[in-house]
């Protein structure tokens, strides 16, 4: 059949909220596969009217099964109505059909993810953990970081720190192998294993910059943010030109809801060659955070065309684990997933 409304402007502008070009365009293609697909997905992006799109959806899986993007929007559809049985139906759709590859899609589907597992958890897992000695008391991380205070510049005119103490060149590659392991720990969502490891190696003297930031995105992971705050803070001081530090400062920051100061942090984060160290698809999620979903847009658009493959690869693929843990079975990650 032919199609005569314009369903790109569509789309885009339900993407933004604005649902009122999809239903003008429904009105001129009201009938067909193809129709009902499109206005579908202009629901599903726009998460209105959820229901609808996922009946129309669910029909079509049944009469186009050979077509991977309708199980996928389906699953964007479904996890965003944050029904608990509607989040398994969708985690099981997008282990089988793999997430989307079209960039507008799949940018959809990580905002998505990590807006839903950007709060805190109701209780802390790490507190009978043991707080390293290099870290300042946990009290000083209970409220709203001081911008004048903790590391929110630039870092390209900051001086590193030397460390609390010199290390020698084999116990550093001891070091390095044992941040390898912690980050493999992290990748398979072992948290807990992951900050004990780290909180060990920093109570017999083992400290370096590098430890100290994967102590702290197992931290987050944990879900504890004091923790997390302490030691990425810490290993900015030791060494402020460590971007991945920098970079998850920022989403702890985000986490708990100090979006400017999380996106100040992000906005420091140079772009070298191939590499944007997360600074746009971060960004994205503070402007989503805001609710400026047009800038977000754009923010995940430059994320995924100029950066695609650690944006996949790295950060949406440790967004849809960490998304499974909570919605789906219980696991450390997140203690009171259901």
């Amino acid at each position: 059949m032919q199609i005569q409304a314009d369903w790109h402007v569509a789309l885009t502008a339900a993407r933004r909220g604005d649902l009122e070009p999809a239903r003008n365009a429904r009105s001129m293609d009201s009938k067909g596969a193809l129709p009902d697909f499109l206005y579908a997905r202009c629901l599903t992006e726009a998460g209105a009217d959820l229901d609808e799109a996922i009946e129309l959806l669910r029909l079509l899986v049944e009469s186009r099964s050979k077509n991977p993007l309708i199980p996928q929007v389906l699953a964007l559809a479904l996890a965003r109505t944050e029904r608990p049985e509607e989040a398994v139906k969708a985690a099981e759709l997008w282990e089988q059909s793999g997430l989307p590859h079209p960039i507008d899609l799949l940018g959809q589907v990580a905002l998505t993810l990590e807006a839903q597992t950007r709060p805190w958890p109701d209780q802390n897992p790490g507190l009978d953990l043991a707080w390293p000695g290099v870290l300042p008391p946990r009290d000083k991380f209970a409220s709203e970081p001081n911008p004048a205070v903790e590391p929110l510049q630039p870092c390209d005119n900051l001086t590193p720190e030397p460390a609390t103490k010199k290390l020698g060149w084999f116990e550093l590659k001891r070091i390095d192998s044992l941040v390898n392991k912690i980050e493999e720990l992290i990748s398979k969502g072992h948290a807990r294993g992951a900050n004990e490891l780290a909180i060990n190696a920093l109570a017999k003297g083992k400290e370096t910059p590098e430890l100290n930031a994967v102590a702290g995105i197992a931290a987050d992971e944990l879900g504890d943010p004091a923790r997390a705050r302490a030691h990425l803070a810490r290993s900015l001081e030791l060494e402020p030109k460590l971007l991945i530090a920098r970079a998850h400062l920022a989403r702890v920051y985000w986490r708990s809801g100090w979006f400017e100061l999380a996106m100040a942090l992000w906005r420091s984060l140079p772009v070298e060659g191939p590499y944007d160290y997360g600074r746009h698809y971060h960004l994205a999620l503070g402007y989503d955070a805001l609710g400026r979903r047009a800038e977000a847009e754009r923010a995940m658009a430059v994320a995924l065309s100029d950066f695609f493959y650690d944006m996949r690869h790295y950060y949406i693929a440790q967004a849809f684990r960490r998304w499974k843990a909570l919605r789906g079975a219980k696991s450390e990650f997140m203690p009171n997933a259901k």
